[in-house]
């Protein structure tokens, strides 16, 4: 077991130790080499064959491992043939629609997407066994049998879902030991990269994998252990040594990525788990800048702030693909997106939309799965009259109710001539044209993936459609469009052997990171989760608040805390060079402005490290929020300007055309005593922000708590605060 910190070199030493047996004389095909995303596995292979040459090992993620078994052996899980197609959500939501509508019930009682994520519980925890479905008797009934609906429809369709892929996989290899013996002979070498997100299937198929030889190599880290609630269960890293006693123990605790001030907060931050293998992380980079803190009015102040210092940092040269903005929700994206926007500033959201979930892209691959996988009938469903060409929703499902006499697939009723005599005169001529256009498609299936998709657009007429849009909405489609065609072109390089159903599985099992391209010079936003495994020079991290770093739930069970807490210590680790953490005194959340609350964990990085606290700076709004009006926490920095590393802090400077401001210049400090011309005098208890937008917290004795734009609220200086001074107290 390695057991590697954050940016220790973990791929580094993945890679060299597939290329140590591989120069050793190992065969390329008796190691198996297993991550969590295709493009972690993709620059694993590169790497590998980089050190090695040509050859290279199985290098996949636990879904392709499961597809490519289920490819070769599909003869034996019947009712699948090998042409089965790998829905991604929106597909299984798709076909979750449809059941809930045949069965008649509400979509509002029985959330889809709630519902998707019931099912996949049961497959992924209690792996199919349906015994203990909900702790409400009707309820359990009603899941119960809407996950055998789920499951039967998905047979008919010859279709897999992610867990099928895995589920499957394990039934395969423990129903057929001659096939078990099979791979167990042939992968003498297995290694498993992240090893604190295997779910109970995943640790099933490794297992069974290295049960004859336990020559199992695994590296990962339980302070990264951010994915319970998919079904990840860190137990399978923290017990390692107990289900493979004796078993080498590696600790890899020097960080190759992070300044030491940066290493030195998140050290603070996840010491106070329990639930982990202790480690010492340290690093031999400089200190760099202290990890900066800063509490914004809402969420509008801080994505503003946040575009300008971002602004700032570009204009002095940093490469926009080097920022990343972090969020815990992607809600919170709304707002920094309206501000880079406003500040021309070009970015990226990872995990949003993507383009292979858009309509047009979705359309053009159900033409391509209904003739990878004539069973798959939602994909039919989907296209048949897409262009418009005569077959509504009654033609449908009088097809359907045709096909379900007959015993066939909507593919086979639609295609077959014996069947017109079931439909009206206007309804065939619908379907004969439908049946043209397929079978013209399926004439160029032989061809590469790029011409079939090519013949798609070209026999369906879809470009006549999208330039019937508006121009804007029509150039959009077809750029995504575009982008499509090129993914394909790009499969047909770099898989001269490949086929259609390994492009469609391509695209379905692709995630969130996958799909990112980092080659463009854009500010990269995403959640948390989103940015494991990936680095930047730059993070911010905006929304540290109680509520939502750490996302409280029903309870605030310990567990939960200690999840969110790795969370944010990823987040943390994701920054190379310099981190800021922001939060703010309200924000819109479910449609009302709440209260805002410093999250826990803020007081919990500040701690000292080696009887310093250097590592850090709060400003002084943070510092009252965490510790009580005017109070500092002793031996916090401070955040005065002339205090910073490089004299200038970049997040002060709201005007990036402006003077930095000096606070040991400005008179509105805490104890000042200041008159306005309705409210009378007042005594300033806290200020907040920088330059043309610093503002005072003012208490006057009648009208309470007053809040101004220094710049806007013509106040006039009565006294400025003694040295002396009390720092003032809210009553």
């Amino acid at each position: 077991m390695v057991l590697a910190g954050a940016g220790s070199g973990k791929t580094r030493v993945i890679t060299h130790r597939i290329a140590h047996l591989l120069h050793s004389g190992i065969a390329s095909d008796s190691v198996l080499a297993i991550t969590f995303t295709n493009k972690a596995a993709s620059e694993m292979k590169e790497r590998t064959e980089q050190l090695c040459g040509s050859s290279s090992p199985w290098v996949s993620t636990f879904h392709s491992f499961s597809a490519r078994l289920l490819r070769r052996h599909a003869y034996r899980i019947e009712p699948y043939d090998s042409s089965f197609t790998v829905c991604d959500r929106e597909d299984c939501k798709a076909l979750v629609k449809t059941i809930l509508k045949e069965q008649n019930i509400d979509s509002q009682l029985w959330d889809p997407n709630g519902l998707l994520s019931s099912i996949s519980k049961i497959k992924n925890v209690q792996q199919g066994d349906d015994a203990s479905l909900g702790s409400d008797y009707k309820h359990g009934q009603v899941l119960r049998e809407l996950y055998n609906l789920y499951t039967e429809a998905m047979r008919e369709r010859n279709l897999l879902d992610f867990d099928d892929l895995l589920l499957l996989a394990v039934k395969l290899l423990e129903e057929n030991e001659d096939l078990l013996e099979r791979y167990q002979e042939q992968f003498q070498y297995i290694l498993i990269d992240e090893y604190q997100d295997t779910n109970a299937v995943q640790y099933r198929i490794s297992s069974l994998l290295a049960k004859s030889h336990g020559n199992l190599c695994i590296t990962g880290d339980p302070d990264q252990s951010i994915y319970h609630w998919r079904g990840a269960d860190i137990n399978n890293i923290l017990n390692f040594e107990k289900d493979y006693p004796g078993a080498r123990i590696i600790l890899l605790e020097q960080n190759y990525r992070s300044t030491g001030n940066i290493l030195s907060t998140a050290n603070s931050l996840i010491a106070r788990n329990t639930e982990r293998k202790p480690k010492d992380l340290w690093t031999e980079n400089p200190a760099g800048n202290p990890v900066r803190v800063y509490r914004f009015l809402n969420e509008m102040d801080e994505a503003r702030e946040i575009a300008a210092l971002i602004g700032k940092l570009i204009d002095e040269g940093t490469p926009c693909g080097d920022i990343a903005i972090f969020y815990r929700l992607n809600a919170f994206s709304r707002a920094l997106e309206q501000e880079l926007i406003y500040s021309n500033i070009p970015y990226a959201i990872v995990g949003g939309l993507e383009v292979f979930l858009r309509k047009e892209i979705k359309d053009l691959l159900s033409f391509l799965r209904i003739i990878d996988n004539p069973r798959d009938s939602e994909s039919l469903k989907r296209v048949i009259n897409v262009p418009p060409r005569g077959i509504g929703k009654g033609t449908i499902e009088r097809i359907a109710n045709v096909a379900g006499e007959l015993g066939k697939s909507l593919l086979e009723t639609t295609l077959g001539k014996e069947h017109e005599g079931h439909f009206t005169g206007r309804q065939q001529k619908a379907i004969v044209r439908f049946r043209k256009i397929y079978r013209k498609i399926n004439e160029a299936r032989a061809e590469s993936v790029e011409e079939l998709l090519l013949s798609v657009l070209r026999e369906t007429g879809y470009d006549r459609l999208l330039d019937g849009m508006g121009a804007e909405e029509s150039q959009e489609r077809k750029a995504n469009i575009g982008e499509l065609v090129g993914a394909a072109a790009e499969y047909d390089r770099n898989y001269p052997d490949g086929s259609l159903t390994g492009f469609l599985e391509l695209t379905a099992i692709l995630g969130d990171v996958d799909r990112w391209d980092r080659r463009e010079d854009r500010v990269s936003l995403m959640t948390l989760h989103s940015a494991k495994g990936l680095e930047f020079p730059v993070v911010t991290i905006a929304g540290v608040e109680d509520g939502v770093l750490p996302l409280l739930r029903s309870d605030d069970a310990e567990p939960d805390i200690e999840e969110e807490r790795r969370l944010l210590f990823v987040g943390i680790t994701r920054a190379k060079e310099m981190l800021y953490l922001t939060h703010t005194n309200s924000r819109l959340r479910f449609g009302q402005i709440l209260s805002s609350v410093p999250s826990r964990f803020l007081d919990e990085l500040s701690q000292p490290t080696d009887e310093s606290t250097a590592h850090i700076e709060l400003d002084a709004e943070t510092q009252a929020s965490l510790h009580g009006p005017g109070l500092r926490r002793p031996g916090f920095a401070s955040t005065s300007g002339d205090e910073f590393p490089d004299g200038i802090d970049p997040f002060a400077d709201e005007d990036p055309f402006g003077d930095f401001f000096d606070e040991d210049e400005d008179p509105y400090q805490p104890g000042a005593v200041v008159a306005h011309e309705e409210y009378g005098e007042g005594e300033i208890l806290r200020t907040n922000g920088f330059g043309e937008r610093r503002r005072v917290t003012v208490r006057f004795e009648e009208a309470g708590e007053k809040q101004f734009v220094i710049a806007h609220a013509n106040l006039r200086i009565i006294r400025e605060p003694l040295d002396d001074d009390p720092p003032p107290v809210a009553p």
